[in-house]
């Protein structure tokens, strides 16, 4: 029986906006821990661009048991009562998906969970635990590496990582599309392909690396020239960026 797979939009930078990568080995060290922990999780990388201050990755999980994001039991409880008003504009929902048997025990006995409903088409309120773990096992690793290896201390990120479930199909190629024509909109490159720290050269079959997922290729091209004319399509930096609020990013 095929493996249902949901994805998400994970996303970082740098504290106050600082490099997180400091040399060209420090990018490699980065996808050498994506390629050894992904298939641990049972995880597509779908689309991945990693720029000097920050990162975006675009990863599918496994339908599965979720838990809460960082922030979501204090904005859940506080002062041991549920709170049943949601932020403002948001419909109140019971948790879906249900949180795993014993979280209500194991946090805070005798509540009842509720998260607030964003806009259609994009989920905010549960993240994969197997993206959860990937995320902890690889940029822990990252941190203390890079941190050892130019004699820094503290914090490299500004937050944990932020993340957008994707829930509607007609959103997907947009983010893929987003994600790789990032290094082009922040002026580091004329052409999407010669950026060497993104799969983009993958989705135009110019480079056969392993970070990349065909199946889902294949589900909406046929050839890689598709996928060139749909990348190419983009015409207008403002345009674009109009057409991505929609969908939850903000510039």
């Amino acid at each position: 029986m095929p493996v249902e797979y949901t994805y998400y939009h994970l996303y970082n930078r740098g504290c106050n906006k600082e490099p997180i990568f400091f040399k060209d080995d420090h990018y490699l060290f980065l996808l050498r821990k994506i390629k050894e922990n992904y298939q641990k999780f049972n995880l597509k990388i779908v689309a991945y661009c990693l720029m000097p201050n920050h990162y975006h990755l675009m990863v599918g999980a496994p339908v599965e048991s979720s838990e809460p994001s960082e922030g979501f039991i204090e904005d859940a409880v506080r002062d041991q009562k549920l709170i049943t008003q949601p932020s403002e504009g948001y419909p109140k929902v019971e948790c879906t998906p249900k949180p795993s048997e014993g979280f209500n025990e194991d946090f805070y006995p005798n509540h009842k969970f509720y998260f607030t409903q964003p806009s259609e088409g994009w989920g905010k309120g549960f993240i994969s635990i197997s993206i959860s773990r990937f995320m902890q096992n690889i940029f822990n690793s990252y941190v203390q590496t890079v941190n050892f290896d130019i004699k820094r201390k503290g914090t490299l990120f500004e937050s944990k990582y932020k993340y957008i479930r994707i829930d509607k199909e007609e959103y997907l190629l947009q983010l893929v599309r987003y994600i790789h024509l990032n290094p082009v909109l922040a002026g580091l490159c004329i052409k999407p392909e010669d950026w060497q720290y993104s799969n983009c050269r993958e989705w135009l079959g110019i480079r056969n690396g392993t970070l990349f997922n065909r199946d889902f290729f294949d589900t909406f091209f046929q050839t890689f020239d598709q996928y060139r004319e749909f990348l190419d399509a983009y015409k207008d930096e403002k345009l674009m960026q109009k057409e991505m609020r929609k969908y939850g990013f903000d510039f």
